[in-house]
């Protein structure tokens, strides 16, 4: 994520009025469909990697990326 857009992100947050648990929810909602896009293009990111780089740092990486969406996911999804 930019500079730009992290500061456009916090921006938006801040201007969310949350003290309701509908909208919770909805905010909740909303960050697992984010998270589940970026997971799928991390999907396919990591299962299109050569195969002579498929042990290298930057697969691995790649892995743990996909491996802590999906916890965040997970985690926001037991939460909802």
């Amino acid at each position: 994520m930019t500079k730009k857009a992290a500061t456009q992100f916090e921006a938006l947050i801040d201007s969310l009025d949350l003290s309701t648990r509908s909208a919770r929810r909805q905010v909740t909602s909303l960050a697992i469909g984010l998270l589940e896009c970026i997971q799928s293009a991390e999907e396919d990111n990591v299962n299109n990697f050569p195969d002579n780089l498929q042990n290298s740092e930057r697969y691995e990486n790649a892995e743990h990326s996909l491996t802590a969406l999906t916890d965040a996911i997970d985690s926001l999804t037991d939460a909802y």
